[in-house]
């Protein structure tokens, strides 16, 4: 239990590099 509850921030801000990663590839294709 402890443990899962220490991995989720983790993998939220994983989730938020790769969104973040994401806009940036967008905005590079739309120049």
């Amino acid at each position: 239990m402890d443990l899962k509850r220490m991995e989720l921030p983790f993998y939220f801000v994983q989730y938020e590099i790769q969104g973040a990663a994401g806009d940036i590839i967008n905005t590079n294709n739309e120049i």
